[in-house]
């Protein structure tokens, strides 16, 4: 058995800049902060998820299949071997 080794790097800067009316109630400051939070936490949620997939669950699906195949033709050669 053959094992892989996977690796990642991300490196990120980046600058954001808001404006708020001195004027506005508690309640519309927090509304904006976590509508830009938003933003921010769904492109990399997404990046992650894609991490995910292509570095995880992927190689894991390929192994499951390659596993059931082989263990399919075991069983077929075993039976053919019986009769």
């Amino acid at each position: 058995m053959t094992l892989k080794s996977y690796y990642t790097s991300e490196q990120r800067s980046e600058t954001r800049y808001s404006e708020f009316d001195i004027g506005v109630n508690d309640n519309e400051i927090a509304q904006n902060i976590v509508l830009q939070m938003g933003t921010v936490f769904s492109d990399t949620v997404e990046r992650y998820m894609d991490f995910l997939t292509k570095s995880y669950y992927e190689p894991i699906e390929q192994l499951q299949r390659v596993t059931i195949n082989s263990i399919g033709k075991t069983i077929s050669n075993l039976k053919e071997m019986r009769m």
